[in-house]
């Protein structure tokens, strides 16, 4: 069984040693990264070394305003160590499309559910999810009254028993309710 052929370097193939990941440049060469890595120590090539950044304000301004490669290529540093300070920072990853949240919209969040909401939107149900629980919102459950002020009142002024058929609850759900305002039922 013979040997295979190897193919020969090039001086701009040559000139690329050291300035890319060994495992990059191998891949853009069509080589294996032990020969790219074996040919740069050959020739005294350093390997190469992504920048340490010490974060400046300008370069902390970049992230999330583009994606984490472009800002890593701007920078000169690792597309880790980009997402890794984004992260730190609580910075969310860029997207052109994200779906910028009017008070209205907000206000509908854990009113209805969440399919249903992204469809009136016109969002995916992921982010409708998401901003949910961003904003720390309940999910909705159709069979859990929401207590208003007005509610709340009527357990001062009527039984039980009218306040449950007012409301369309159960009795249970306003005893409960009274039980946690600490109030007595108002007999009549």
């Amino acid at each position: 069984m013979s040997r295979p052929q190897r193919k020969p370097w090039t001086q701009a193939q040559e000139a690329l040693l050291g300035t890319l990941p060994d495992q990059v440049l191998a891949k853009r060469l069509g080589r294996l990264r032990v020969t790219v890595a074996k040919r740069r120590r050959k020739l005294g090539i350093p390997p190469f070394h992504y920048l340490r950044l010490t974060w400046n304000r300008a370069q902390t301004s970049l992230l999330g305003t583009m994606t984490d490669e472009a800002v890593a290529h701007r920078l000169g540093c690792s597309v880790r160590a980009v997402a890794r300070r984004r992260c730190l920072l609580g910075i969310r990853l860029f997207n052109p499309q994200r779906h910028r949240w009017t008070r209205t919209e907000l206000q509908l969040l854990g009113t209805m559910p969440d399919q249903k909401l992204a469809r009136r939107l016109n969002l995916t149900v992921g982010s409708v999810k998401s901003r949910r629980h961003l904003e720390n919102v309940p999910i909705f459950h159709p069979k859990i009254h929401r207590w208003t002020p007005a509610d709340d009142k009527l357990l001062t002024e009527r039984p039980d028993d009218q306040i449950a058929m007012f409301l369309g609850i159960t009795k249970q759900a306003v005893k409960q309710r009274r039980c946690r305002l600490a109030l007595k039922e108002r007999i009549s």
